[in-house]
């Protein structure tokens, strides 16, 4: 039988990994107005440190058997491995459109105090 004191190590390695990692998460909006509201929202509960907004571009795509090209705006939000899932649900349920544009990357190469400031911005 494996005892706690044997998982202990383990799952405490596993919750310091998700610490030590940054992941960037980007949707896109409608409008700037929206944009906003969404990112100064997230930075005040806590699920990302920044939020950064893009100058409009243009999304050519298909939706509904139909082809759209409309302006839009990225925003960009830095945080935590372990804040991730939680960003990404609020991105889902409060995005205006009906298929949110939610796209995760880790970044695999960041400065140790631009990461520490990831973490304490993000800490309850």
């Amino acid at each position: 039988m494996i005892s706690l004191q044997t998982l202990w190590p383990l799952f405490y390695k596993e919750w310091i990994n998700l610490e030590a990692q940054a992941v960037i998460v980007s949707s896109t909006y409608p409008t700037k107005e929206e944009a906003i509201k969404a990112g100064e929202l997230a930075v005040k509960k806590k699920l990302t440190a920044c939020a950064q907004i893009s100058s409009p571009i243009t999304s050519i795509y298909r939706w509904d058997g139909d082809l759209h090209c409309e302006e839009e705006y990225i925003l960009t939000m830095k945080t935590t491995k372990k804040k991730e899932a939680d960003l990404c649900s609020f991105i889902k349920k409060t995005h205006p459109y009906k298929v949110a544009e939610i796209i995760s990357q880790p970044i695999s190469s960041i400065s140790p105090e631009y990461l520490s400031w990831i973490r304490e911005s993000t800490q309850n």
